[in-house]
């Protein structure tokens, strides 16, 4: 069995608390072997947005953002211009379950 661990479940509970609060939410994946993590993610980030108790009166919205640091460095530069591009009033709400790490 495969459950998302207790980090995840936290990151998708802030995600639904911003999405609830109007925010637009950005979910990245920065790894090509961490994909399917980011998708579950937005994938229950859209299930929280169709379904529950009491739908948002005004969601926010939601994107899924994919790169690859480890094998293509320009995707590094562009993550950083695609997300200024989505600041909205010089806020950015980001979620980003896995760590980046290059010991070079």
């Amino acid at each position: 069995m495969c459950v998302p661990t207790g980090k995840t479940v936290v990151l998708v509970l802030q995600g639904e608390r911003w999405l609830r609060q109007g925010h637009d939410v950005h979910v990245l994946s920065t790894m090509h072997t961490t994909r399917a993590v980011s998708t579950s993610i937005t994938q229950q980030l859209k299930m929280s947005l169709s379904a529950g108790p009491t739908p948002f009166l005004t969601p926010g919205s939601m994107s899924h953002h994919q790169y690859d640091f480890l094998n293509r460095e320009e995707d590094v530069e562009q993550a950083v211009t695609d997300l200024v591009a989505c600041m909205k009033n010089g806020h950015l709400y980001v979620l980003l379950d896995e760590a980046f790490f290059d010991s070079s």
